[in-house]
C-alpha cells in the first residue's frame, strides 16, 4: 500500500491563508483608533492601518483633547463607541456624519458642529456637544432610542448657527447636565407615534414639536413653544413645566394619577383641560378659557391667582386637593376659594406666610381643611364653614365671622382661636382636639366633644346658645387616664346663673355656677365624668359602695384672683336617674347633699343652706369657696362616699416580718379595718381585722405581719363602716430589693392646691423632690425623709401657675425617678 504524504510547503500556505481569513472575519469587524489618533480618513489613525469601512464597528480609544477628527462626510452603518478619555470631533464646514448607533462611555466626549444622524440607538454616559460659531442651521437626527445616563452631559451651544433635533424613539434623560438651545430656529421634534420621555433630569427644551403621540414620564420643561397637531400625554410619573411665554398648540392630556403640571407666568389660556396635579406659581392671574378638571392637587404658589372665563368654575375630581403655597402675606380671592368646595381631597394651606380670606368660605361635608406648620389662615370678619375634619399644625385666627362646624359625619377639629361665634350644627357630633378659644358658642345640634387634656374657652362670658340641652346635645368632656377635657368661661356676669351644658358617656350632667366676684375674676372651668372614684379623678380607684350616691364626679375650678379660693359661689348640679344608686332613688329631698373632695378623702355631704330635689334630680350648695371635684350623695356621715379618710398607709420590711402603719379620720361611729395580703397584687386574702370606735380611729394604727412572706408582698386595707359601706386603701408593696426605689404617682391629677405623692422605697431614705415646668425651669424644691415601704407625701402646689409639671425625685444613692402632673 502506498502512503499519502502531505507536502510541507503546501501545508504552511494553507495554514496562513486560513488564519488570515479568520483574522479578517473577526478582528476587522471592529476597528480601534491608535494611541496617536488623527484624521478619520487617514489610515494611520487606525490599528492595522486601514480606514474603517461603512459596516465596521468603530472604537475611539485615543486619549486627548482632539484624538480623532472627522474632516469629510462619512456614512457608518456600524456602531461608534467613544471610550473614556477619548474625543471624536466633527467641526469642519460641510461635513455630514451618519452612523448606525452611538455609545459615549463615561469620560469620553463627542463634538458635532454639522449635520449628524444616528440611525440606531444612542447611549451617553460621557459628554456630547452640539454647536457652531458660523454657518447655517444643522439637523441632528436620532432615529432610535436616546438614553442619557447619570454622569452624562448634553450641551447645545451656538453663537452663529442653531440645530434642529429630531427624536424618533424614546428619550430617557438622567444626565448630570442638560442644556438645550434657546433659539426659535432650534426645534426639538419628537417624530413618530408611541415615544416615551422619561428620566430624572429636568429637560429644559425651549422649542418642542410633537409630530406623533408622545408620553412624558420624566420631567419636560418647555420654555418657549410646544407645537404640533399630535397629543402629548403627561404620564403617571411625568412632570410638565411651562410658563406664560410658552406657546402651546397640541393637545395635552394629564389625567394619569401622580403626574404634575407646573405653570408659571402671568396668563393661563387653557393649555390643558384635565390635570391630576396642577401647580400654579409665579405672579399674576392664571385665566382658564375652558373648564379645567383637577383630579389630584391644585397648588397655588407665589402670588398666583385663579380666574375662570367661559364656564366660570373649576371642576374638581372626587379626591382633588387645593393647596396654597404662598411665601408671603396674601389675600385670597373668591375665585381661588371655590364655594362650595366639592372635592373630597380638601384644602391645604402650606405656605409659611399668611392668607387672609376675602369672603365667607364653605367647605362641603367631608371636605377637610389643613393648615401646615408655619402657615396662617385669617378669615377675618368672614365666616368659615367646616364640613370635614380640620387639621391645624399652623394658626387659624378667626375674627368676628367665626367658625361653623356642620359636617354630616363625626368631625375631628384641631384647636384654634376666634373672637366670633363657634357653632356646632352636626347631628353626629364633633371632637375638639387641642385648646380652643371662642368669643361665643352655640350648639344647634349634636354633641361637642372636648378631648382629654384640652380646654374650650368662651371668652365673652355669653351664655352658651342653642338651648334645650340634653343627652343628645351637650358638651362631652372626654377622659383619658387621669386627664379630662374642660369647658372654661371667662367674664361671667356677677350674681347671674350660668349653665355649663356638660355631660359624659351619654349622660347629661349640667353644672350651674352663680358667681359673686367681679366680672374679670369670674372665671370657672368645668368637666364631668361618670364612674365615681375615691380620689376624685377619672379612672382612679373606684368607689365600691355606690348605693347612696350619684355615680359621677363634677370637677369645677375657679380661675380668678385669689384662686383656688373664690368668693362665695352657688353651685347647682344635675344628673340623670340612671346614675343613681339603689338606695339613692328612695332618698327624700332633705337627705341629698353635695360633697367636696377635701384631699385625700371626700368630705361630708351638705348643701350649706341650699336645696335638693330628687324628682328633678338637682342639688344646690351655697357658699362654695373651695373648688375641685364634687359629688352628689346622701346627707350625713352615713351618706358620704368615704365614711373614713385614710391620711397615710405605709408598709415596711423587717427581719422576718413586715410592719404596717396607717392613720385615719372616721365620721362613722364604728369602723372595721380588714388587713389584706397578696403575693401577686391581684388576689388578696384577709390576715387580720381591727375594729375601732370613732375616738379610737383618731389614733395611729399599726400591725406586724409574721406570716410566711415571699420576697415581694402586697397589702391593702378594706374599710367597713357601721352602715356596711366598704372602701379600700391604695395597694402598697414590700420588697427585699434594696434598690427598688421609685415615685409611683400623683393624686389627684389634675391638681388644684395639694398633690398626694406616693413614694415607694425598700429602705429608710432621703429624697430630694424637684418640681420642674415644661420649659425646664425649677419652680419648687423640697427634702423628704422616708420610712421603708410605701409613703404618702402631701405636696403643696398652691403657688404654681396652671400648666403641666414634672416631679423629679433624687434618692441618696443617686437613683432618680419622675412623674408628671397637671396644675389647674
Amino acid at each position: 500500500m502506498k502512503k499519502l504524504l502531505l507536502n510541507p510547503k503546501s501545508f504552511v500556505i494553507t495554514f496562513v491563508i486560513a488564519n488570515l481569513f479568520l483574522f479578517s472575519s473577526t478582528v476587522f469587524a471592529q476597528i480601534t483608533s491608535t494611541a496617536t489618533g488623527g484624521n478619520w480618513a487617514t489610515p494611520g489613525t487606525w490599528v492595522g492601518g486601514v480606514v474603517p469601512t461603512a459596516a465596521q464597528n468603530v472604537v475611539i480609544a485615543t486619549t486627548g483633547a482632539n484624538s480623532v477628527q472627522i474632516a469629510a462626510s462619512i456614512t457608518q452603518t456600524g456602531s461608534v463607541t467613544v471610550n473614556s478619555g477619548a474625543t471624536l470631533n466633527a467641526t469642519t464646514t460641510g461635513v455630514t456624519v451618519i452612523i448606525g448607533s452611538l455609545q459615549i462611555n463615561g469620560g469620553g466626549s463627542m463634538t458635532m458642529y454639522r449635520d449628524f444622524t444616528v440611525s440606531g440607538g444612542t447611549q451617553i454616559a460621557g459628554t456630547i456637544n452640539f454647536g457652531s460659531t458660523s454657518g447655517t442651521n444643522r439637523t441632528m437626527t436620532f432615529t432610535g432610542d436616546v438614553v442619557l445616563n447619570s454622569g452624562a452631559n448634553w450641551n447645545e451651544t451656538a453663537t452663529g448657527a442653531v440645530a434642529d433635533f429630531s427624536f424618533g424613539g424614546n428619550f430617557t434623560n438622567n444626565a448630570t447636565t442638560f442644556t438645550a438651545q434657546n433659539n426659535a430656529a432650534a426645534i426639538h421634534i419628537f417624530a413618530g407615534a408611541g415615544k416615551v420621555l422619561s428620566g430624572t433630569t429636568a429637560s429644559v427644551i425651549p422649542y418642542v414639536t410633537i409630530s406623533g403621540a408622545t408620553t412624558n414620564n420624566g420631567t419636560l420643561t418647555v420654555a418657549s413653544a410646544l407645537a404640533g397637531a399630535s397629543t402629548l400625554t403627561n404620564g403617571a410619573t411625568g412632570t410638565l413645566n411651562y410658563g406664560a411665554a410658552a406657546a402651546i398648540t397640541p393637545t395635552i392630556t394629564a389625567t394619569a394619577v401622580g403626574n404634575t403640571v407646573n405653570y408659571t407666568g402671568a396668563a393661563q389660556t387653557g393649555k390643558v383641560t384635565t390635570y391630576h396635579n396642577l401647580t400654579l406659581s409665579g405672579s399674576g392671574a392664571k385665566t382658564f378659557a375652558t373648564t379645567p378638571t383637577v383630579n389630584g392637587t391644585l397648588s397655588l404658589g407665589g402670588t398666583a391667582t385663579v380666574s375662570v372665563t367661559g364656564a366660570g368654575v373649576i371642576t374638581y375630581g372626587a379626591n382633588a386637593t387645593l393647596q396654597y403655597n404662598k411665601p408671603a402675606a396674601y389675600a385670597a380671592t373668591a375665585e381661588e376659594w371655590i364655594t362650595p368646595f366639592a372635592a373630597t381631597g380638601g384644602v391645604i394651606i402650606a405656605n409659611t406666610g399668611a392668607i387672609t380670606m376675602g369672603a365667607a368660605k364653605v367647605f362641603n361635608a367631608g371636605v377637610p381643611l389643613t393648615i401646615n406648620s408655619g402657615a396662617i389662615l385669617t378669615p377675618g370678619a368672614n365666616l368659615l364653614t367646616l364640613g370635614g375634619n380640620f387639621i391645624n399644625a399652623g394658626t387659624l385666627t378667626s375674627g368676628a365671622g367665626g367658625v361653623t362646624i356642620n359636617g354630616t359625619s363625626t368631625q375631628s377639629i384641631d384647636g384654634f382661636t376666634t373672637t366670633g361665634l363657634v357653632t356646632l350644627n352636626n347631628a353626629t357630633g364633633a371632637t375638639l382636639n387641642g385648646n380652643t378659644s371662642t368669643g361665643t358658642l352655640t350648639l344647634t345640634t349634636g354633641i361637642l366633644n372636648i378631648s382629654a387634656g384640652s380646654t374650650l374657652t368662651v371668652t365673652s362670658g355669653s351664655a352658651i346658645g342653642g338651648g334645650a340641652f340634653g343627652a343628645a346635645k351637650h358638651i362631652n368632656t372626654l377622659t383619658s387616664g387621669a386627664t379630662q377635657g374642660f369647658i372654661r368661661v371667662n367674664n361671667m356676669a356677677v350674681a347671674a346663673a350660668y349653665t355649663f351644658p356638660v355631660g359624659n358617656s351619654g349622660s347629661y350632667l349640667p353644672v350651674v355656677v352663680t358667681p359673686t366676684g367681679t366680672l374679670a375674676n369670674n372665671i370657672y372651668t368645668v368637666g364631668v365624668f361618670t364612674g365615681a372614684t375615691q380620689n376624685g379623678v377619672p379612672n382612679g380607684t373606684p368607689i365600691t359602695n355606690k348605693t347612696n350616691i350619684v355615680d359621677a364626679v363634677y370637677t369645677v375650678n375657679y380661675g380668678g384672683a385669689g384662686a383656688p379660693t373664690a368668693p362665695s359661689t352657688t353651685l347647682n348640679l344635675s344628673w340623670p336617674a340612671g346614675l343613681e344608686g339603689a338606695g339613692f332613688t328612695a332618698l327624700t329631698n332633705t337627705q341629698i347633699g353635695i360633697s367636696h373632695f377635701d384631699n385625700p378623702a371626700w368630705g361630708n355631704y351638705d348643701l350649706l343652706g341650699g336645696t335638693a330635689d330628687n324628682s328633678t334630680n338637682t342639688a344646690t350648695r351655697l357658699n362654695v369657696t373651695t373648688f375641685s371635684p364634687f359629688s352628689v350623695g346622701k346627707l350625713g356621715p352615713a351618706g358620704g362616699t368615704l365614711a373614713v379618710s385614710v391620711y397615710y398607709f405605709n408598709a415596711a420590711k423587717g427581719n422576718g416580718y413586715n410592719t404596717l402603719n396607717w392613720s385615719a379620720a372616721c365620721s362613722s361611729d364604728q369602723v372595721t379595718f380588714d388587713i389584706e395580703r397578696s403575693a401577686d397584687g391581684r388576689n388578696f386574702s384577709t390576715i387580720n381585722s381591727i375594729t375601732a370606735t370613732r375616738l379610737q380611729c383618731a389614733q395611729p394604727f399599726d400591725y406586724v405581719d409574721n406570716g410566711i412572706l415571699t420576697s415581694t408582698v402586697y397589702y391593702r386595707i378594706k374599710i367597713v363602716d357601721m352602715n356596711g359601706k366598704i372602701s379600700y386603701t391604695s395597694v402598697v408593696r414590700v420588697t427585699n430589693q434594696q434598690n427598688d426605689i421609685k415615685l409611683v404617682g400623683v393624686l389627684p391629677n389634675p391638681v388644684t392646691n395639694s398633690a398626694v405623692l406616693n413614694i415607694v422605697t425598700a429602705k429608710k431614705d432621703n429624697v430630694q423632690l424637684w418640681v420642674v415646668s415644661m420649659d425646664g425651669k425649677l419652680v419648687q424644691r423640697s427634702n423628704v425623709q422616708l420610712q421603708p415601704g410605701s409613703s404618702i407625701i402631701n405636696l403643696d402646689v398652691t403657688n404654681l401657675q396652671a400648666g403641666m409639671y414634672t416631679i423629679k425625685g433624687t434618692f441618696s444613692d443617686g437613683q432618680t425617678s419622675a412623674v408628671k402632673f397637671v396644675k389647674q
